[in-house]
């Protein structure tokens, strides 16, 4: 019989709530302590004409544009890294949005394939520039532009207490920058010191140090997967 498993979720809002509904909905209990913050970036555009599309690995990527500059980009295709990206650009008005990999490397397969023109890029200050690069070296064009940063967050004092007294088993990690901030965390204060460390890929599981169990794939779908294996065990 599977265990109802207490899982300490590290992800800021608003996808760190919406992961714990996820998790909480598959019978576990999960508790939300975020490690970092997202705060926009005033974004400069230039004319959105020669684009062929946007491409996004996160759907951070049009959360803080003005509404001013959605208008403007609303007709573009988008192709995003997951579905959930996908799903999060039509909400913001993008309604040509469609996911075209789960992750960065299989999105840059599918780019080098189709071969866009030119491409428009909205990222995160904080990232691997692996996609860039991929195609820039295939002679794809990507304008870049930061729309928003991720920023550490120091959990407060009362938040800390509440969770020190918790057995986790499963600690959710879907950034090499959340993993390396908890790994920094726990060894201070000896919070889900033993808990599974729960992550999306290998980058971040050499970030998270401990007890390391790796999804299939870098998507909550997968992660779901796992953490249902891990119940059984």
């Amino acid at each position: 019989m599977a265990r109802r498993l207490s899982v300490l979720v590290t992800r800021p809002s608003p996808g760190g709530e919406r992961t714990a509904a996820t998790i909480r909905k598959d019978g576990h209990e999960p508790y939300l302590l975020p490690l970092t913050e997202i705060v926009g970036r005033p974004a400069k555009l230039a004319g959105t004409d020669d684009y062929d599309a946007i491409i996004l690995t996160s759907g951070n990527g049009v959360r803080y544009l003005t509404e001013e500059q959605k208008a403007r980009l609303a007709h573009l295709r988008v192709w995003t890294v997951g579905e959930a990206t996908a799903e999060t650009a039509r909400k913001h008005g993008f309604q040509h949005a469609e996911a075209i990999g789960g992750d960065a490397e299989k999105m840059a397969e599918t780019l080098i394939t189709e071969r866009p023109a030119k491409l428009l890029y909205l990222a995160g200050r904080v990232r691997r520039d692996n996609l860039e690069k991929r195609l820039a070296d295939a002679g794809i064009s990507a304008d870049v532009v930061e729309t928003y940063d991720t920023q550490p967050r120091r959990p407060s004092r009362e938040e800390l207490q509440d969770l020190l007294v918790r057995q986790f088993d499963v600690v959710w990690l879907t950034s090499a920058f959340s993993a390396g901030l908890f790994r920094d965390l726990s060894a201070e204060t000896g919070l889900a010191r033993s808990a599974t460390r729960l992550c999306f890929s290998k980058r971040i599981a050499d970030a998270a140090g401990g007890s390391i169990r790796l999804a299939e794939r870098a998507d909550e779908s997968a992660a779901l997967t796992l953490l249902r294996q891990i119940a059984e065990e």
